[in-house]
């Protein structure tokens, strides 16, 4: 019968050769996080990935959930003495529904535990329970744990709750994998469109909201009748250089525009330029912010543009979606001088990568 790992042994989970067969690094790097998101953890242990979870989550929470109340109590030791303050600690049995609040967590991480809980059937429709629609199930399984599921397996358990997988990161014997809850966004009807003078009003109203979520803790950013105003006087002046396009969902709601333009020069090897890209933030996760990002890339090859950039704010969330879509970073003189510019030198590559 599978079984904790005992809290008495909780040192060998914490011993460096672990990190030969998977890093807190490297699981980061695997994980689609943003600083703003909520990450459940469970069976995490004395907390070895915990301290790089919650550092990659500095406006966002960690919550660790554990059957053995010593063990939390080790991983609590551990944060507290590295200054970590968005952590939470709940003693639960994953094999019963958790005692968290519904939708209420992005990312749900399991390292090695799901083989290790007596019904991973509730475990997963717990988790169901707690992610929000299209958030992500990262499943890490590999040896040496003897209660390590084949990836075959693992994903047609896990397709039987609600989840669909979206990719598997590392070899067989020692992967990763994603999945993402699925919910009603899943069952609308999303479509892209060139953007046209009559999207004005409803353009400048998602621009509003898009930029305060992104850039604004106060709904303080330009107003409606600024947004109005220019784009209202970027269709009267158009002179055929730009264009935008919007994502319509069902009952005719946009919920994301983008717009693309020549780029200025300033920045030698790039010719269009992604000016605007947002996206109403309940629908992140749903594949849309690439098909808009590959829309523009698409429409630019079409008028014989073959490179392009954006200037975006090195804070941003998105920035993890522009790198995992090839962006590179454009920095001054040194890597560290980065303010939120992403280039692609090659649009061909780009749309490949799109499919």
């Amino acid at each position: 019968m599978p079984r904790a790992f005992p809290h008495q042994l909780a040192w060998l989970l914490n011993n460096p050769v672990r990190g030969l067969l998977l890093s807190p690094r490297t699981l980061l790097s695997r994980l689609p996080l943003r600083p703003t998101d909520r990450i459940v953890e469970l069976g995490p242990g004395s907390g070895y990935f915990s301290l790089a979870l919650s550092a990659a989550v500095p406006q966002g929470h960690l919550e660790l959930v554990d059957l053995q109340p010593e063990m939390l109590a080790k991983a609590r030791r551990r944060l507290i003495a590295r200054g970590r303050s968005n952590v939470g600690y709940t003693v639960a049995d994953a094999g019963n529904p958790l005692p968290l609040a519904s939708a209420s967590f992005d990312v749900a991480l399991l390292v090695h535990v799901l083989g290790e809980v007596e019904d991973p059937s509730q475990c997963l429709r717990s988790l169901a329970g707690v992610l929000k629609p299209g958030g992500v199930l990262a499943l890490h399984e590999g040896v040496p744990d003897p209660d390590r599921i084949p990836i075959a397996t693992l994903v047609s358990l896990v397709g039987d709750h609600g989840f669909s997988l979206d990719r598997v990161e590392g070899p067989r014997w020692n992967y990763t994998a994603l999945f993402r809850r699925q919910g009603i966004l899943d069952r609308m009807a999303f479509r892209l469109r060139a953007m046209t003078a009559a999207d004005v009003p409803a353009v400048a109203a998602l621009h509003v909201a898009t930029f305060n979520e992104t850039h604004t803790v106060h709904n303080d950013g330009p107003s409606f009748a600024l947004r109005e105003s220019q784009w209202s006087k970027a269709f009267v002046e158009d002179d055929g250089s730009w264009f935008g396009v919007v994502i319509e969902a069902d009952g005719g709601e946009l919920v994301g525009f983008a717009k693309g333009k020549p780029h200025d020069g300033g920045i030698p090897a790039y010719a269009g330029e992604l000016n605007k890209i947002y996206l109403l933030r309940r629908y992140h996760r749903q594949g849309l912010g690439k098909r808009l990002l590959c829309y523009v890339a698409r429409q630019f090859l079409e008028r014989g543009v073959n490179s392009m950039l954006l200037f975006g704010d090195a804070r941003n969330p998105s920035n993890g979606f522009y790198e995992a879509m090839g962006g590179e970073r454009i920095t001054g003189a040194t890597p560290e001088d980065f303010h939120g510019a992403y280039g692609w030198r090659d649009l061909s590559a780009l749309v490949t990568r799109c499919g």
